[in-house]
């Protein structure tokens, strides 16, 4: 059995700091649901070696892990399929020092986002197919309203909290609840991220890119592939970056959407620190300079070897 992994969720300040998650499967049948792997990474400064990085595996399960965010105090939230939070507090001096600790949600988890440690939400499916959104404010989880549909993506802004999903769905939290932002596509949505009330970006299926504020969102652009989703949209120091898992790194100059680094694999993307760029193969950052730099790669496939799926 030939195995393939690649990465596809990244938190963090940088591409040299930060954590991810990685997928490990057979290559042939392709990731499978509870056959395949899933993995915690990190990157790390090497102390010992000035500008190198180090990466390490955290922990693994053949659970579906859906979604990864790191606060800025460093503690992180992972969100399980099987309906748990893992909730890394504090990094030990080893790997099985590393204080973890499982929050049991009853429902199937989808995707993790945050504010800060006591500030963060998940959300999924109930048992009765419901969609359903909790909150932790440090102490404990608890179901709140959310939109009047399932969520994808959620992105928090100030005081405001987006959430984008299936069929054009758009709609932003304010004191006063939730309410629909409008919009003029169908597609079912990959990512939000708003920038500020008055400045929202969302992508998603067929290459849709579009721009819009808090009265409403407009298909502006689409992806250079014919009829391929986009995955992520950030908007770091004043370029608004949008990734193709099958496109590339794109940017957008406010007329059309212009292919940056088109062999890069893009499957998230965070924009709070330096921008890190969570590709297929690597994690990927910019210096000062413009030069694209990474980490990373084939960490997890060097780590594993030939071991069998499972097999720990």
């Amino acid at each position: 059995m030939r195995f393939r992994t690649s990465y596809y969720a990244g938190s963090g300040p940088s591409y040299e700091d930060c954590h991810f998650l990685a997928q490990r499967y057979d290559e042939v049948a392709g990731f499978r649901l509870f056959e395949s792997e899933c993995w915690v990474m990190r990157n790390l400064p090497d102390d010992d070696d000035d500008g190198e990085v180090l990466t390490q595996d955290l922990f693994g399960t053949q659970s579906w892990l859906t979604g990864l965010w790191r606060a800025p105090s460093g503690e992180v939230f992972v969100s399980d399929s099987d309906g748990v939070v893992h909730h890394l507090l504090a990094h030990g001096d080893d790997d099985e020092d590393d204080d973890w600790v499982e929050h049991p949600i009853d429902c199937t988890l989808f995707g993790v986002h945050g504010r800060a440690a006591d500030d963060v939400w998940t959300w999924g499916d109930a048992e009765d197919d419901r969609p359903a959104l909790f909150h932790w404010d440090g102490d404990d989880w608890r179901e709140i309203p959310g939109p009047d549909f399932a969520i994808v993506s959620l992105h928090a802004a100030g005081d405001l909290l987006w959430a984008a999903g299936r069929r054009g769905a758009v709609a932003v939290r304010d004191a006063g609840g939730w309410r629909r932002v409008p919009t003029d596509v169908q597609h079912d949505l990959t990512c939000v991220f708003a920038a500020s009330p008055g400045e929202v970006y969302a992508v998603g299926q067929e290459g849709a890119f579009l721009v819009g504020d808090r009265d409403g969102l407009r298909l502006a652009a689409r992806g250079p592939g014919e009829g391929v989703a986009l995955q992520a949209v950030a908007k770091h120091d004043g370029v608004v970056w949008v990734g193709g898992h099958h496109q590339g790194l794109l940017r957008w100059d406010g007329a059309e959407l212009v292919l940056e680094k088109p062999g890069y694999r893009v499957a998230d993307l965070d924009a709070r620190g330096a921008l890190v760029v969570t590709e297929e193969e690597s994690i990927i950052g910019r210096d000062a300079d413009g030069a694209w730099w990474g980490a990373g790669d084939d960490a997890l496939a060097e780590a594993r070897g030939d071991s069998d799926l499972g097999d720990w």
